[in-house]
């Protein structure tokens, strides 16, 4: 499991336990906003070309 992923839990675990619908989510959004900066970065060789 990701780090940042566990971050989340262990703060999350004060307040509720986490559902594996949650985990879920949470690994989902941080593969996400993993690939954000390649992402940009394809974009904006993109708007180069054009």
């Amino acid at each position: 499991m990701p780090a940042n992923v566990r971050r989340r839990i262990r703060q999350l675990n004060d307040y509720m336990s986490p559902t594996a619908d949650w985990i879920s989510y949470a690994i989902i959004d941080d593969v996400t906003d993993a690939y954000a900066p390649m992402v940009q970065h394809i974009e904006d060789e993109v708007d180069e070309i054009d």
